[in-house]
């Protein structure tokens, strides 16, 4: 046993057979489709305020934009997705952490559908000359 595995335990050095188990995959498979999610959140978000076309909700994302710090928005972006999907992953022998996972899907999903119907409005009218008109 190497000093780390002896410090963190299963933390950090999961065996190969809870790694397998359905729940536990289920629950990897959520936390990749979240951050899947999240990175694609990002990037809407980085597009609508490249356009001016953003008004962002969390006040301390908004004054990163505001003050144009777009590389310390997407650290602060990751660095929240890193710390969220680790901490659901060592919580992961927890039975609220499976319906945690697929709520967080569940509303990041639904602000992925959001964003499609924007550039769905926003794009064309864009392209054809007609925004705010």
């Amino acid at each position: 046993m190497t000093a780390i595995s002896q410090f963190w335990g299963p933390l950090v050095t999961p065996r190969l057979a809870d790694v397998c188990e359905p729940r536990v995959a289920r629950i990897g498979l959520l936390l990749f489709l979240l951050n899947v999610l999240s990175l694609t959140d990002l990037l809407c978000t980085l597009m609508a305020n490249r356009l001016g076309l953003l008004n962002e909700i969390n006040p301390l994302a908004g004054a990163f934009l505001i003050v144009g710090l777009k590389s310390s928005f997407v650290c602060y972006k990751l660095v929240l997705m890193i710390a969220g999907t680790t901490m659901l992953w060592k919580l992961r022998g927890s039975r609220w952490v499976l319906p945690a996972c697929t709520i967080v899907v569940g509303g990041y999903a639904g602000l992925s559908c959001v964003w499609v119907q924007w550039m769905w409005t926003v794009i064309p009218a864009l392209e054809a000359g007609t925004w705010g008109r």
